[in-house]
Protein backbone atom coordinates (compact mmCIF):
# COMPACT_ATOMS: atom_id res chain seq x y z
CA UNK A 1 0.00 0.00 0.00
CA UNK A 2 2.78 2.45 0.92
CA UNK A 3 4.54 1.71 -2.37
CA UNK A 4 1.36 2.47 -4.32
CA UNK A 5 0.93 5.80 -2.53
CA UNK A 6 4.58 6.70 -3.10
CA UNK A 7 4.28 5.84 -6.79
CA UNK A 8 1.11 7.92 -7.15
CA UNK A 9 2.66 10.92 -5.39
CA UNK A 10 5.78 10.65 -7.55
CA UNK A 11 3.59 10.57 -10.66
CA UNK A 12 1.64 13.62 -9.50
CA UNK A 13 4.64 15.73 -8.50
CA UNK A 14 6.67 14.83 -11.59
CA UNK A 15 3.96 16.44 -13.74
CA UNK A 16 3.98 19.76 -11.89
CA UNK A 17 5.79 22.82 -13.20
CA UNK A 18 8.17 23.63 -10.29
CA UNK A 19 8.13 27.41 -10.82
CA UNK A 20 4.34 27.57 -11.09
CA UNK A 21 3.90 25.27 -8.08
CA UNK A 22 6.24 27.49 -6.03
CA UNK A 23 4.32 30.63 -7.03
CA UNK A 24 0.96 29.06 -6.14
CA UNK A 25 2.23 27.55 -2.90
CA UNK A 26 3.75 30.85 -1.73
CA UNK A 27 0.52 32.66 -2.56
CA UNK A 28 -1.47 30.12 -0.55
CA UNK A 29 0.90 30.32 2.44
CA UNK A 30 0.72 34.12 2.40
CA UNK A 31 -3.09 33.98 2.38
CA UNK A 32 -3.34 31.72 5.45
CA UNK A 33 -0.56 33.15 7.56
CA UNK A 34 0.24 36.51 9.02
CA UNK A 35 3.20 37.58 11.07
CA UNK A 36 2.30 38.51 14.61
CA UNK A 37 3.94 41.46 16.37
CA UNK A 38 7.23 40.21 17.76
CA UNK A 39 7.17 37.12 15.54
CA UNK A 40 10.55 35.42 15.34
CA UNK A 41 11.68 34.12 11.97
CA UNK A 42 14.39 31.53 12.49
CA UNK A 43 16.91 30.82 9.74
CA UNK A 44 18.55 27.43 9.67
CA UNK A 45 21.23 26.07 7.38
CA UNK A 46 21.99 22.42 6.83
CA UNK A 47 24.34 20.37 4.70
CA UNK A 48 22.74 17.15 3.52
CA UNK A 49 24.87 14.13 4.28
CA UNK A 50 25.93 11.61 1.64
CA UNK A 51 24.82 13.81 -1.26
CA UNK A 52 28.30 14.31 -2.60
CA UNK A 53 30.96 12.39 -4.48
CA UNK A 54 34.53 12.85 -3.24
CA UNK A 55 36.00 11.44 -6.43
CA UNK A 56 33.71 13.24 -8.85
CA UNK A 57 32.39 16.73 -9.28
CA UNK A 58 29.19 16.26 -7.29
CA UNK A 59 29.28 18.64 -4.32
CA UNK A 60 27.38 18.47 -1.04
CA UNK A 61 23.91 20.06 -1.01
CA UNK A 62 23.47 23.06 1.30
CA UNK A 63 19.95 24.19 2.29
CA UNK A 64 18.67 27.27 4.13
CA UNK A 65 15.19 27.32 5.70
CA UNK A 66 13.08 30.13 7.16
CA UNK A 67 10.74 29.12 10.00
CA UNK A 68 7.91 31.16 11.63
CA UNK A 69 8.36 30.01 15.21
CA UNK A 70 4.98 30.89 16.75
CA UNK A 71 3.05 29.47 13.80
CA UNK A 72 5.33 26.44 13.50
CA UNK A 73 5.41 26.95 9.76
CA UNK A 74 8.25 26.65 7.26
CA UNK A 75 8.10 29.83 5.19
CA UNK A 76 10.63 28.77 2.62
CA UNK A 77 13.58 26.57 1.84
CA UNK A 78 16.25 27.09 -0.81
CA UNK A 79 19.35 25.32 -2.00
CA UNK A 80 22.44 27.52 -1.82
CA UNK A 81 25.79 27.16 -3.58
CA UNK A 82 28.12 28.27 -0.81
CA UNK A 83 28.32 28.18 2.97
CA UNK A 84 29.96 31.04 4.83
Amino acid sequence: MAYLLTTQLHSLFSRLNPELFQKCFLSWIQSISCLNPGEVIALDGKTLRHFYDRGGNKKAIHMVSAWATSQRLVLGQVKVDKVK
